[in-house]
């Protein structure tokens, strides 16, 4: 026994010191702990199919319970109230804050993730928020940054380690453990155990700067990543960008769709690259050194070019919750730029981080944000193109598209015609989707239409439409023609002589021997056979379309189609395929 006393006593320390770290924990951070059980019993009780409050999800809420109680707790202790009730209610209040904008999202108009991001992104600044320095703030980052490796460290020992149990019982024992208890340690440790763990690993002391042997320690690395890494590839991104839009300058071509978000990643990279090589400016290579100082003059075109592909979409589109968040990048930028401008705040990176973390928290929720903005834009969209009946042609997708946005984000009703009753006859609000089906109708759109993002159709017509034949006495059935890799299609004449027919960009090409004819397809038709509504007991895809009579240089043919492929592209739509029965007049080919 005397081999084995050490080693239980051990384990006994090891114990004791993992309550007393837990016990700590919950004792400065009683609000983030408490908020932590509960979001570990939340989701514990969903792998159960159930929850604490029936019918609703409370994971974010609760998420954001724990950062803005966490972040109020921090700032406290930054500024001296460490412990003290009054620190605790502050922290209990921003807490019930977090958990209302997340829980009431629908009448505060929150968008969950900028919210999210910026409420755990005031967790590191808000000890710094009007004190401190750049260095500590540094250190505090670093240590933080350690705590959350730690928790997250913990949770691949506790829970790891306890499904290798399960595993092995299973595999050498044939006990059947049930897969729920897998999920059931994952998610307590996830929730409750590592974050509690991570809690007790943040640093108390807000002034730490980094010190000799720390600088010593971590500059070597920075220093290979700074010159070898951040400052080429920067410097390449740099001259890239310039490069396009020098480009826009000569040709006139308008940003792609894209341009935004690699703006986007350039920006953050650059600020990314000035938090982490700041404590070792002084030490820095030239190549490092040199970004640094020019790393405002790199910002402002890629800026420009920023602003300028944001509004492009936004005037042909309107606003939406991710471009509103680019344009909030580029303003963001821009404002730390000129606070770049003063001597006394050139070089604090507190900016880089705090400016971004106050624009997400206003971004996420009430009139100002992202969603409320987007929610009015899509609107006054909505109506601009509805204003005028019937839709003009490759209008029927934009007004569907802002519709659905409505629809999606339960602000459908807020479209609806003045005469149109949004409550049933009983008085309950009509649910959203017989709404939108609804509102759709009212403005003779398809609720159902479906065209890709390039704006490509497909459509079959099976329905049958009697319709007088007039003075047409030639029958061409089954006729497909296509404008992409197929011949013309030969025809012979009952009178002798052939024509070839063809499609040819947005028309129907027939020739005898002469100059082709083009018999144009309106834009309106191939846009009201893009965007019909689906009868009632058709087949899927399948509905009655009304014959199309074309006319040229005074001939006339007629035209039932039972299939259309194209594109809703400006400034006119067109087919790619057109598949069905061709009439003639025999008399316009002697």
């Amino acid at each position: 026994m005397s081999h084995f006393g050490p080693t239980i006593a051990g384990f006994r320390t090891v114990a004791e010191d993992m309550l007393a770290g837990a016990r700590g924990a919950m004792l400065r951070f009683p609000v983030p702990s408490l908020a932590f059980l509960l979001l570990a019993i939340e989701v514990n009780l969903d792998i159960n199919d159930h929850g604490l409050i029936a019918g609703r999800d409370l994971r974010l809420p609760l998420a954001g319970l724990a950062c803005a109680a966490l972040a109020a707790n921090l700032g406290g202790e930054a500024r001296g109230h460490r412990g003290s009730w009054q620190a605790q209610a502050l922290a209990a209040a921003a807490g019930v804050a977090g958990f209302a904008a997340l829980f009431w999202d629908r009448a505060l108009n929150t968008f969950e993730w900028p919210l999210l991001a910026g409420l755990a992104g005031l967790v590191l600044v808000g000890p710094f928020l009007g004190r401190g320095n750049s260095q500590a703030f540094w250190m505090f980052g670093v240590r933080l940054t350690f705590a959350v490796l730690l928790a997250g460290l913990a949770l691949l020992l506790v829970a790891g380690g306890l499904s290798a149990i399960f595993a092995s019982l299973t595999y050498l024992f044939g006990a059947e453990i049930p897969e729920r208890a897998y999920e059931h340690v994952w998610a307590t440790t996830g929730l409750f155990i590592a974050p509690l763990f991570g809690l007790g690993q943040i640093p108390a002391d807000f002034d730490t700067e980094p010190d000799a042997t720390a600088q010593a320690f971590m500059d070597r690395g920075v220093r290979s990543l700074g010159d070898y890494v951040a400052a080429p590839l920067l410097l390449v991104y740099a001259v890239i960008l310039h490069a396009y839009a020098l480009k826009i300058v000569l040709t006139g071509d308008v940003p792609e769709g894209q341009i935004g978000w690699l703006v986007l990643c350039y920006g953050g990279s650059v600020m990314a690259a000035l938090i982490v090589i700041h404590p070792f400016l002084d030490t820095a290579r030239a190549p490092t050194r040199f970004v640094a100082r020019i790393w405002p003059l790199l910002l402002p075109v890629p800026l420009v070019l920023l602003a300028y592909a944001v509004a492009l979409r936004i005037s042909e589109y309107g606003i939406t919750p991710e471009r509103y968040l680019l344009a909030l990048f580029g303003l963001v930028v821009a404002v730390i730029l000129a606070v770049h401008i003063p001597k006394s705040l050139r070089g604090d990176i507190r900016y880089l981080v705090a400016l971004p973390v106050l624009a997400l928290l206003a971004a996420g929720f009430g009139p100002q944000g992202a969603l409320a903005t987007s929610i009015r834009s899509q609107l006054a969209r909505f109506e601009a193109l509805v204003a005028h009946q019937p839709l003009a042609p490759g209008q029927h997708q934009e007004a569907l598209s802002a519709l659905r946005f409505l629809l999606y984000n339960d602000a459908v009703r807020r479209a609806a015609p003045r005469n149109m009753a949004v409550t049933s006859a009983d008085g309950t609000p009509k649910p959203n989707e017989r709404l939108f089906r609804e509102i759709a109708a009212a403005y003779g759109i398809d609720p159902d239409l479906q065209i890709t993002p390039t704006g490509a159709f497909s459509r079959s017509f099976s329905g049958t439409v009697a319709r007088p034949v007039e003075d047409f006495d030639i029958v061409v059935p089954m006729v497909t023609l296509a404008q992409a890799g197929q011949s013309p299609m030969r025809l012979e004449l009952p009178a002798g002589g052939g024509l070839t027919i063809a499609l040819v960009e947005t028309a129907v090409e027939i020739a005898r021997d002469e100059v082709p004819l083009r018999f144009k397809i309106p834009p309106a038709a191939i846009d009201n056979m893009a965007t019909m509504p689906m009868p009632e007991g058709e087949g899927e895809g399948e509905s009655p379309v009304e014959p199309l009579v074309l006319e040229a240089d005074g001939r006339r043919i007629l035209v039932m189609p039972t299939f259309v492929h194209g594109e809703m592209t400006s400034p006119e739509p067109h087919l790619l395929t057109l598949s069905g029965t061709i009439l003639l007049r025999e008399r316009d080919w002697r």
